[in-house]
């Protein structure tokens, strides 16, 4: 990919977060699309392409990285932990989130409320989430629970996610139809940007 393609790329990628859009990106290979991710982590690279970059607190998850035995739970831990590190995150929050992610059970509840506090607060957690086709080799319901609350919780205020995946959102909407019989495809509130 040329310097002058990435650079298009990652200004319309923040364009999309800015917008309070959801994107699916796709194309290229595992590298390439590992490395637009790392660069978006880039505080940097922030300052040049978004207005207000401190409304913004950032965390990349990889999915190949995460077991086989992942629960719904492990992902959401493993997602949000780092936003506790982070300067931008509103003082009041701090002690809610670390309780949160302090407990044995996740309750997708209290993520919902941390979402929507994050947004009160003017402030939008993006989630990076590299290699997204790894998830498909987890048990059913943590794949099923797992894009569910994904879709839910990004297509509110407070939570915007990257998804990373070298399969499309059509190839991954028809593999994934028989777990989500009933309810909107899990990747229908994404926008498709390729590499």
């Amino acid at each position: 990919m040329s310097a002058r393609v990435e650079e298009s790329l990652l200004s319309r990628l923040y364009q999309d977060l800015y917008s309070g859009h959801n994107v699916f990106l796709t194309g290229g290979s595992i590298q390439q699309r590992a490395q637009l991710l790392q660069q978006l982590l880039d505080p940097n690279i922030h300052k040049r392409f978004l207005p207000e970059p401190e409304q913004f607190l950032w965390v990349y998850i990889d999915c190949a990285r995460l077991p086989a035995n992942t629960s719904l739970t492990l992902f959401w831990k493993s997602a949000l932990h780092p936003t506790l590190e982070q300067q931008n995150l509103p003082r009041s929050l701090k002690p809610f989130l670390q309780a949160t992610l302090n407990s044995s059970f996740l309750d997708l509840f209290d993520l919902e409320t941390y979402f929507l506090k994050l947004s009160d607060e003017q402030r939008v957690q993006v989630l990076l989430v590299d290699n997204l086709e790894m998830l498909l080799k987890w048990p059913k319901e943590t794949i099923s629970s797992t894009l569910s609350s994904l879709r839910s919780f990004s297509s509110r205020a407070g939570l915007r996610a990257i998804i990373s995946s070298s399969k499309g959102i059509e190839t991954l909407n028809q593999q994934t139809a028989l777990l989500n019989q009933y309810g909107s495809p899990f990747f229908n509130i994404y926008l498709e940007r390729r590499l």
